[in-house]
């Protein structure tokens, strides 16, 4: 469900004419109108939205190329994408919303959605041990999980979101007054202990500039996600080429600190 409220209206910076906006997430258990309902290692995407479609991909195989959604059921079986505490990989996004179209005769005519359209960007980690996959605290969280940096570019300039950071989990912005990103780059910075991992979903909602009782009404959000799980080594890859998938790190990792 898209927060309303305790948010930060970020200018942007990198081409995109709105904001973004970070705010505190709310408990993956309130489904609400779409969003999570659910996050077990089950769980997938909602299906038979009339929103559109999305979708997020990565290299599951680690053979240096990313072929849309060979993922498959890899996108959330533990451990799912596997990334070293000294590497850092890119990461596709797709997003297509639909328009709804107007049978009549004459001249066609749509009715757009697109200015109530809201794309989000979230990262939470998840215990597998749990049925619900909740931590009771978000320090229990850091220490079971790791630590995951998500970065709109790979020379870690523009930071999205922070694991450990409780206001920078969860990116919202308007899909009408934006351009959705085309992929982001996951650095692991710390290990994670065995039965920690990570979400990240990528989503598409109508709940821009929407009270509760629209939202309510809504259709339910359609989103797919990834499951990132950190090592202190990531699995042996090719060599990566001038536009890499995977980065190697030798030097220290970013520090809020």
């Amino acid at each position: 469900m898209y927060f309303l409220s305790l948010t930060l209206t970020v200018q942007a910076q990198w081409g995109w004419n709105n904001g973004w906006q970070w705010g505190v997430q709310q408990s993956p258990a309130i489904s609400g109108n779409g969003g999570w309902a659910g996050w077990g290692p089950g769980a997938g995407p909602r299906i038979n939205t009339p929103l559109g479609k999305v979708g997020i991909n990565a290299d599951f195989n680690y053979d240096g190329q990313i072929w849309g959604a060979e993922g498959g059921n890899a996108k959330v079986t533990p451990p799912g994408l596997v990334i070293g505490s000294d590497e850092m990989t890119k990461v596709l996004l797709s997003c297509n919303p639909d328009p709804v179209y107007l049978p009549q005769e004459g001249s066609p005519k749509v009715v757009m959605r697109f200015h109530k359209l809201a794309v989000i960007l979230d990262v939470r980690g998840i215990d597998l041990s749990k049925k619900n996959g909740q931590f009771r605290s978000l320090d229990r969280e850091i220490e079971k999980c790791g630590r995951i940096l998500v970065w709109a570019d790979k020379n870690r300039k523009n930071l999205l979101l922070d694991s450990s950071d409780p206001t920078r989990r969860r990116l919202v912005w308007s899909y009408a007054e934006s351009v959705p990103l085309p992929h982001v780059y996951v650095e692991g910075v710390q290990a994670a202990q065995p039965g920690g991992a990570h979400f990240i979903t990528w989503e598409l909602d109508d709940s821009f500039g929407q009270n509760a009782i629209q939202r309510f009404f809504g259709e339910p959000a359609v989103w797919d996600r990834l499951m990132v799980s950190i090592r202190p080594t990531g699995n042996v890859k090719p060599l990566i080429d001038s536009d890499p998938v995977w980065i190697k790190f030798y030097k220290p990792a970013y520090s809020k600190n």
